[in-house]
């Protein structure tokens, strides 16, 4: 913020001391982050538009035209285009729960850490 760019910060629960930092930023002034609307809104007209072509072109070339319909997301549902072993992963994550990733692998059965960490990294959000 001292030099003069916009600061964006998710806010975390007030007795997790990681959330310490982002809420003091909000605090400062920093621009509180609920979901994906509340960065892209602040985004210049033209990169919003850019991203509402891509997010288009991305639900009718994976999806058909009918992906598109009524209530479709813009940017997809990330949820529905990951694989076997993101979306069992997934499912096994806590909200504001730290997870060391020899954790992961045990509770993510059959799986090698190089499928985790691809899985991982792999996420489009």
């Amino acid at each position: 913020m001292d030099q003069g760019r916009e600061v964006f910060a998710v806010p975390g629960n007030i007795t997790n001391k990681l959330a310490w930092g982002p809420n003091l930023l909000i605090k400062q002034g920093a621009k509180l982050v609920q979901d994906w609307n509340d960065v892209v809104s602040e985004l210049p007209a033209e990169s919003r538009r850019h991203l509402i072509d891509r997010g288009r072109q991305r639900i009718l070339g994976e999806g058909g035209a009918s992906a598109a319909g009524e209530g479709a997301s813009v940017i997809g549902d990330p949820v529905s285009e990951i694989g076997d072993v993101a979306r069992r992963l997934l499912a096994s994550l806590q909200v504001d729960i730290a997870v060391h990733l020899d954790d992961l692998l045990e509770k993510v059965e059959d799986t090698s850490p190089s499928e985790l960490i691809a899985a991982l990294s792999n996420w489009r959000c």
